[in-house]
């Protein structure tokens, strides 16, 4: 056989959390253009990373040489940030770079 061991996960699973991932890329995208057609002088780069997400965004901020964070924030409450923790809370404590947070609310 090709391969013998265990699979975590179906492929079925697997295209569906991947059409996710291409439609928040999409989303993130076509934010990134509405505010560079806004500000024009301003170079927005949208990313979606795997892997410890605070983490995450603190490397690629350092490797891309980031001038500012933008971050959108969920307010789940005091207690799922203390059980779960908080990816901005996790960033604004370890970034030397300019972080905005901005509250989540409805899309118009």
């Amino acid at each position: 056989p090709d391969f013998i061991g265990y699979v975590s996960d179906p492929p079925a699973l697997r295209d569906q959390m991947a059409a996710v991932f291409h439609r928040e890329i999409d989303t993130l995208q076509k934010h990134a253009d509405a505010l560079d057609a806004d500000t024009g002088d301003i170079e927005i780069l949208p990313l979606v990373v795997q892997g410890p997400i605070g983490e995450k965004i603190l490397e690629h901020a350092k490797t891309l040489d980031a001038k500012m964070i933008l971050m959108g924030t969920h307010n789940h409450g005091r207690l799922h940030d203390l059980l779960v923790g908080s990816t901005s809370q996790y960033v604004l404590q370890h970034t030397t770079t300019p972080l905005l947070l901005i509250p989540a609310g409805e899309e118009k």
